[in-house]
């Protein structure tokens, strides 16, 4: 279709201000001639409205059409209570008022009553704003904007009305065979910050892409189109994290035990040699993990980790025509690039740790460094996205789809071990903290005789919110006489029986005289300590995403 033979109709929900009828015109800057716009925006703050107008005036000449409804938008055409005076907060939900919490709510109240006073006194120097409040606007029923099947007009929605997308998706989603598709849909999901659960979050995106095979996040506050990116379940836990971080983790009061224990008794210098606790992070961990629960609610000693490792479960790469296959794709492609031949040069960057150093450096190298012990890949997937394909298939999702579908890929380290007796960083003893307990899969890529990782089982913590003993990567003979006598375990280096390791215990990288590949893979039920997500390319995991399971199993990815 030729771009001046096509009409377009952009539907802005919730315009505030108008940002988003300048940044939609850096969409399509050809077609706006040919662009009628509908922009909903329902506050009466004079400020808002003020620019609101002014940006339609300035941009009237680049549209088609302008038509501004001062109203809200909803299911019906019922009027609404609106909570106005809260400039892009301002909403139709009590529960997103609520979860302000006092001190916040309070703040916008005295701000925008000061503005009011100011705006009296100065009109011409601050146009008055109006102080928040709560009061009763008309409605506009969504239907009532979008042409019918029959019309031959492009339709683009953006709807940033502060959690109010989940009703208006689920609406639209009912009623999709009466309207004509939509072409794309702009959104901005509010969340936890809404009063939203994960559930939710799924839910709304599963129906917008039902609505229209074109789902984008939007930003009207950035002017930067390259923002505008197609929304992923990774999107959404991020988001959902940095509300549980800011609304939940920042304004709820720790216990007294939780400080006593965490805070001090195992920050005692004297004491924490031998003691140490994680309460707090465990809690919170605990937390987001029930948060981002499919359906269950989980305690310490049935956590999805521990059900995993009870489980007795293994990996079998051989099992699998199509694992199998992955797995020698793999370890052709990475021995190729980490060892140094010219056939598939991939550019590498490395982690590096030395024998000699307790910091690690970063380089581009690929021969060894004197007394290097090990180095890793920066940002595997980025380099070898064939990871990805291994860790999806059929003998992964047999297990991960089936009867662990809470747990995700939370972590993917690439590294190459040189040949080393030294007893430094991991090389040391020490245990894991990237979460309450913390699970691995250690795959050799090369051909071995030395398992990955030496392990003492019986030190497996219930989580890390019990007082327990810590070495700080430690060499051996500094453990106590107790440790150093106590069964040993190994991970395994036969592919027909990779078995998951609680990695919480007190472990070590083993020494080794032999250099190895190892693809170490961290699963759990929420993403790594301090909310670490580790990288991919955003068009790559699109293409991988070919189910449910797929995507939710890569949530913790951070799309780029």
């Amino acid at each position: 279709m030729e771009k001046n033979k096509i009409n377009r109709l952009f539907i802005d929900l919730g315009a505030n201000k108008g940002q988003s009828l300048y940044l939609y015109s850096k969409l399509f800057p050809d077609l706006n001639k040919n662009t009628d716009v509908i922009t909903v925006e329902p506050t009466n703050d004079l400020q808002v409205l003020g620019q609101l107008k002014n940006n339609i005036k300035q941009l009237s000449k680049d549209y088609k059409s302008i038509d501004f409804i001062n109203s809200a938008v909803g299911i019906n055409s019922e009027p609404i209570y609106f909570y106005d005076g809260l400039g892009q907060a301002s909403t139709t939900l009590r529960s997103k008022i609520s979860l302000m919490g006092f001190h916040k709510l309070f703040y916008r109240k005295y701000k925008s009553l000061i503005k009011l006073f100011l705006g009296l006194i100065f009109p011409s120097i601050n146009s008055p704003s109006i102080y928040f409040r709560k009061r009763l606007v008309n409605k506009i029923n969504i239907l009532d904007l979008i042409p019918k099947k029959s019309n031959n007009t492009i339709v683009d929605i953006k709807a940033d009305i502060e959690g109010s997308e989940y009703e208006l998706i689920d609406f639209l989603y009912l009623n999709r065979n009466k309207i004509k598709k939509i072409n794309s849909l702009y959104i901005e999901c509010h969340g936890l910050k809404a009063g939203f659960t994960h559930l939710n979050d799924i839910d709304i995106l599963n129906k917008s892409r039902a609505i229209s095979s074109n789902v984008y996040s939007w930003d009207g506050t950035n002017s930067d189109t390259s923002t505008i990116k197609k929304i992923f379940l990774s999107d959404l836990v991020k988001l959902r994290l940095r509300h549980i971080k800011r609304l939940i983790f920042n304004n709820k009061f720790k216990r007294l035990d939780y400080l006593l224990i965490d805070k001090l008794i195992t920050r005692v210098p004297i004491i924490n040699k031998k003691f140490h606790c994680r309460k707090v992070q465990a809690q919170q961990r605990l937390y987001i993990s029930n948060q981002l629960s499919n359906n269950n609610k989980y305690d310490y000693r049935n956590t999805p980790e521990r059900n995993l490792i009870k489980s007795q479960q293994s990996i079998n790469l051989l099992d699998e025509k199509e694992s199998k296959r992955c797995y020698n794709h793999l370890v052709h492609l990475v021995n190729n690039n980490i060892k140094g031949d010219v056939e598939n040069i991939r550019d590498c960057s490395y982690r590096i740790a030395l024998s000699n150093s307790n910091k690690l450096i970063i380089s581009n190298q690929i021969s060894a460094f004197q007394n290097e012990v090990y180095r890793f890949v920066i940002d595997p997937l980025i380099i070898f996205p064939e990871i990805i394909d291994l860790l999806l298939s059929k003998c992964f999702r047999n297990i991960f789809g089936i009867n662990h579908q809470d747990l995700r890929l939370a972590g993917i380290n690439l590294r190459y071990s040189s040949p080393s007796r030294s007893e430094t960083h991991t090389t040391a003893f020490h245990r894991d903290y990237n979460s309450y307990y913390t699970v691995k899969l250690f795959i050799p890529l090369s051909e071995t005789n030395y398992p990955f990782l030496e392990f003492l089982p019986d030190t497996e913590l219930i989580s890390t919110s019990q007082i327990h003993y810590t070495p700080r990567h430690i060499k051996e003979s500094l453990l106590p006489k107790d440790l150093r006598e106590s069964r040993r375990d190994n991970s395994s280096i036969d592919i027909s029986n990779l078995r998951f390791i609680p990695s919480t215990c007190i472990h070590r990288e083993r020494p080794s005289p032999e250099s190895k590949i190892t693809l170490i893979v961290t699963y759990l039920s929420h993403p790594d300590n301090g909310y670490h997500f580790f990288k991919a390319k955003r068009d790559v995991v699109s293409n991988k995403l070919i189910d449910k399971w797929t995507e939710d199993h890569l949530s913790f990815i951070d799309l780029i």
